[in-house]
């Protein structure tokens, strides 16, 4: 009888064993199939108010009740920042059927960038009209929501010839109460596919 007993015990921790670590299993494979489970909420976006490129003021409320995502750019940048627009161009691509996808652009040199001449950028980038914004506005507005609001820096000197105003390269993942829910390198491929399967977290996230 005890033999028998422990037979059966051994049967039966060994089943156990084996649920749990199915269980393990599947659990893993949904968070690979959905990295962005569990994004953690970094901070919140305060009141603003830019320029966008056709003239509008746009203001923290438009972006409350859209997944936005942000850059800082500029237009006349030779750097990073035409790596951003394409990757961003490819985010509007792949989320053009969704219209609660915002994909904002704020330029860093808002002397030189006016609305006339972010509308141009906007056309050449192929951007969609209402998904795919580029805000402006004044100098030390911008430069205070990059460092205060989106805690990204921005400087005017030490820069090189191809990119004269040094800038974050981060794509910034806001939720619909404008709210950050996350950083990627917005001149690589593998953070930004990871910034996909966050948007898509953020999609059926409860609000």
């Amino acid at each position: 009888m005890p033999e028998q007993y422990s037979k059966f015990q051994k049967i039966r921790w060994g089943a156990l064993f084996l649920i749990a670590l199915g269980i393990a299993g599947l659990a893993l494979l949904q968070r690979h199939d959905n990295p962005g489970a569990s994004l953690p909420v970094l901070g919140a976006l305060p009141e603003f108010s830019l320029r966008a490129e056709d003239g509008r003021t746009v203001t923290r409320g438009d972006f409350v009740g859209r997944i936005v995502v942000t850059d800082f750019i500029f237009t006349h940048c030779a750097g990073t920042c035409p790596v951003m627009t394409s990757q961003m161009a490819d985010l509007q691509k792949t989320f053009a059927n969704e219209p609660g996808i915002m994909l904002v652009s704020m330029s860093v040199d808002p002397e030189r960038d006016t609305p006339q001449r972010l509308q141009q950028f906007a056309m050449s980038a192929g951007a969609k009209e209402g998904q795919w914004i580029f805000l402006t506005g004044g100098k030390t507005d911008v430069q205070h929501l990059a460092r205060n609001g989106f805690h990204l820096g921005v400087a005017e000197t030490g820069g090189s010839e191809a990119e004269p105003i040094i800038h974050s390269a981060k794509f910034v993942l806001l939720d619909r109460q404008a709210r950050i829910r996350g950083y990627y390198d917005g001149t690589e491929d593998e953070p930004v596919r990871k910034l996909a399967g966050d948007i898509r977290t953020l999609l059926i996230e409860k609000q």
